[in-house]
């Protein structure tokens, strides 16, 4: 999933997309490179 979608998911008022985000990114984080993994995670965190 793209750093945009996980944007998208995160400003979206839907508890079940945020939610959404959170797992994928659990899911895939160890498979990013460093640099996008810690945009997603000052995204979501």
């Amino acid at each position: 999933m793209g750093i945009y979608l996980y944007g998208e998911l995160m400003v979206s008022e839907d508890a079940r997309l945020q939610q959404l985000a959170h797992r994928c990114f659990e899911l895939v984080k160890e498979h990013m490179d460093r640099a996008s993994a810690q945009v997603v995670t000052e995204m979501l965190f």
